[in-house]
């Protein structure tokens, strides 16, 4: 995965910093209960870019070919096994 294809999640984190700016201004204007919905925003959407660059930096064909096979491996033993236990 290239670094180039992290930017598709760059709204994310400009739209988190627009509203922690709103937050400071509101907070100057003592407008402290709408200064506090900006920064919970804020953090919502600073959460959800953090998570999802995790997520792609850790998505990969290798990464998830094995992680289908190992999944795949599991269902299967855990259905014949579940199988086996009934029939005894």
């Amino acid at each position: 995965m290239g670094w180039g294809r992290l930017s598709e999640f760059a709204f994310l984190r400009e739209n988190a910093e627009s509203f922690f700016r709103n937050a400071e201004y509101l907070y100057g204007q003592r407008e402290y209960n709408l200064a506090a919905f900006n920064v919970e925003q804020a953090m919502q959407l600073m959460l959800k870019y953090f998570l999802a660059v995790k997520v792609e930096i850790f998505r990969g064909p290798a990464l998830l070919g094995g992680f289908s096979e190992r999944r795949g491996a599991c269902v299967r033993g855990y259905g014949s096994s579940t199988r086996n236990m009934r029939a005894s």
